[in-house]
């Protein structure tokens, strides 16, 4: 074998170990009981920005509504369920303080299309592909302790 053959399997064993660290991140998933999280992730924030955004989609597996009441991360001073809308040509964004009820076996999808969390208060600024620590709230569930893959958008197969 040449050193030059060598070489290129190095290069590529570290690119196949790279991608494959990329795609478990950007498919990762947590289930607790009857409540699945697939793939939470946010935008990278530039510095000083006091508001970052969040994603994520909630499946209820279980045979009773959910209630998702909001999350909270400690790189944020609070996180808001945010409803998007169109008015007359404008977004409106409005913060949903009771939360977002998922039917049984329905699936809740935040996303840049719709609701989203909104990070209030950034402590500091949302750096590409860095994992960020959040806990997401139930009404009458255990919290659920995910990470947030910081992302420049999601991927096309995440967009239903």
């Amino acid at each position: 074998m040449t050193s030059k053959t060598t070489t290129m399997r190095a290069l590529l064993g570290a690119l196949m170990l790279a991608a494959s660290a990329v795609s478990a991140a950007s498919a990762h998933e947590y289930k607790v009981g009857t409540v699945k999280v697939v793939h939470p992730w946010a935008t990278p924030s530039p510095a000083g920005a006091p508001v970052g955004a969040a994603y994520l989609e909630i499946q209820n597996l279980g045979k009773k509504p959910l209630v998702f009441l909001g999350a909270s991360s400690p790189n944020v001073d609070h996180v808001e369920i945010h409803s998007m809308t169109m008015d007359g040509g404008v977004m409106k964004m409005r913060p949903m303080p009771d939360g977002l009820k998922i039917g049984p076996h329905k699936t809740a999808l935040l996303n840049k299309m719709g609701m989203h969390l909104m990070l209030v208060g950034v402590k500091k600024p949302l750096e590409l592909e860095e994992m960020v620590p959040m806990t997401l709230h139930f009404k009458g569930k255990p919290d659920i302790d995910v990470e947030l893959y910081v992302e420049d958008s999601m991927p096309a197969d995440h967009m239903h």
